[in-house]
C-alpha cells in the first residue's frame, strides 16, 4: 500500500511573515506499507493494517516549520497551516495487488471507508485543520458587536461585556437586545464561559434569569459556543418580555434569537 500527501507550494513573506499558496498540490509519496505488515483476523472482512503519521513527520513532509514554531499560536495568514491547508491536508492511499496491478484512490466509486468493503485500503483521507486557542478568562471584556439573527431579518447591537468580580469565567452584557438604542431600558444578561480543553469544548451558557422589568420576564440561552483565536461567541437567546417597551415598538411576547458577538 503507498500513502500519498498533497502538498502546496507556498512561499512566506520576508517582511510581514505571512504565508501563501503558490500553485496546485502536487502528489508526494509519504510512505509503502508491504503487505507482511497486514493482518488477517476476525477485527475485519478482509486483511488490515494501523498506520501512524505523527504531525512533526508530516509538517516536514509539507515543507512546514517544525511543530514548536510559533507561527502555529497566530491565528491569522502567518499560520502555515490555517493559510494553506485551512480545508484541511489531504491524503490518499493506493493498493497494490499481488497480480502487479494496482487499486488507486483516484478510481474509488464508495462513498467512503466504512461504507464499502471493497478494497477498503484504497482510500481519501483528510486530515482536518482546526484553529484553536485555549481559553483566556480576561480576554473578553470590552466593545462587542451583537447581531441579532432572526429567521427573517438582523440588526447590530453596541455592547460592552464586564467580567465578574467573583467569576473570571461569567460576563455580563450591557444592553443586551440594544433597547437603550431606541430609549428603553438597558437591559443586561450574563453568560459563563466553560474553559476548554480543545475545539469542541469551547462552549457557554447563559442560566435563566431576570430580565429586571419584572418578576415574570426571563432571558436563558441554549447552544452557547465561543472561538478564542477569533474572539467570537454565540448563544440561541429566549427573551420572555413580561412588558411593553413603546418607545422600541417591542410589545410584551417571547422572542427568539441567535446571538452573533464579534469585536467591532
Amino acid at each position: 500500500m503507498d500513502i500519498y500527501v498533497y502538498k502546496v507550494p507556498f512561499t512566506k513573506d520576508a517582511v510581514t511573515g505571512k504565508y501563501s499558496a503558490t500553485g496546485a498540490a502536487v502528489r508526494t509519496p509519504v510512505m509503502n506499507v508491504p503487505f507482511s505488515q497486514f493482518k488477517a483476523d476476525a477485527t475485519y472482512l478482509g486483511p488490515w493494517v494501523s498506520v501512524s503519521i505523527t504531525l512533526p513527520q508530516m509538517l516536514t513532509l509539507l515543507g512546514l516549520p517544525p511543530a514548536s514554531d510559533a507561527s502555529y499560536k497566530t491565528s491569522g495568514s502567518t499560520n502555515p497551516l490555517l493559510t494553506i491547508y485551512k480545508l484541511g491536508i489531504n491524503m490518499d492511499t493506493d493498493l497494490n495487488l499481488v497480480s502487479g496491478s494496482k487499486i488507486l484512490a483516484a478510481d474509488i466509486v464508495a462513498a467512503g471507508l466504512f461504507q464499502s468493503n471493497q478494497f477498503y485500503p484504497a482510500m481519501k483521507l483528510t486530515w482536518t485543520v482546526t484553529d484553536y486557542c485555549p481559553f483566556i478568562a480576561g480576554s473578553w471584556t470590552g466593545s462587542w458587536i451583537g447581531t441579532e439573527v432572526f429567521a427573517s431579518s438582523s440588526g447590530d447591537d453596541d455592547i460592552q461585556l464586564f467580567q465578574d468580580a467573583t467569576n473570571p469565567n461569567k460576563y455580563v452584557i450591557s444592553n443586551f437586545w440594544g433597547l437603550a438604542g431606541c430609549g428603553g431600558p438597558t437591559l443586561t444578561a450574563f453568560i459563563i464561559f466553560s474553559p476548554s480543553t480543545n475545539p469542541s469544548t469551547q462552549t457557554l451558557t447563559m442560566p435563566s434569569q431576570s430580565d429586571g422589568q419584572s418578576t415574570a420576564g426571563t432571558i436563558s440561552g441554549t447552544a452557547g459556543k465561543y472561538n478564542q483565536c477569533t474572539q467570537t461567541f454565540s448563544v440561541q437567546v429566549t427573551y420572555v418580555q413580561n412588558v411593553n417597551f413603546t418607545s422600541c415598538q417591542t410589545p410584551a411576547g417571547t422572542y427568539k434569537w441567535r446571538y452573533d458577538f464579534h469585536r467591532p
